[in-house]
């Protein structure tokens, strides 16, 4: 019995250990970003671009026009747009794909607007 109890827990200790250490690592893949109304802007968490190819979606939930940009962020100089989308009723949703440049180079999405628009964004790495 007592072996049978062992088993069960090395059995449920690998699996909270291999959850954890997915859940870690998919953290690094994905960001989101959304501002809603009553609001001119917002900023999504950051995402190491690793040199892999990215998936950036925008789209306008409501509202006339809005803009998801991606920004790279820089220790030393201020943040550089390096790609933006913009949207408007007749554009509310688009997505692209954009080369995230080599390991460390941090990532992060910005999404502005009037204060009528919600405006929401996603940013995933193609690791």
């Amino acid at each position: 019995m007592v072996s049978k109890v062992k088993a069960g827990i090395v059995s449920l200790s690998a699996v909270v250990v291999l959850s954890f250490g997915l859940s870690v690592y998919a953290a690094d893949q994905h960001t989101y970003v959304v501002k809603g109304v009553n609001t001119t802007s917002a900023t999504s968490g950051k995402i190491n671009g690793a040199g892999q190819y990215g998936r950036i979606d925008a789209g306008l939930a409501q509202g006339q026009n809005g803009r998801v940009s991606l920004i790279k962020s820089k220790s030393l100089w201020p943040d550089s747009t390096e790609y933006s989308i913009d949207l408007n009723s007749s554009t509310t949703y688009k997505a692209v794909d954009y080369w995230l440049e080599g390991g460390g180079t941090l990532f992060y999405l910005k999404a502005t607007g009037d204060t009528d628009d919600e405006v929401r964004g996603n940013l995933w790495n193609y690791k």
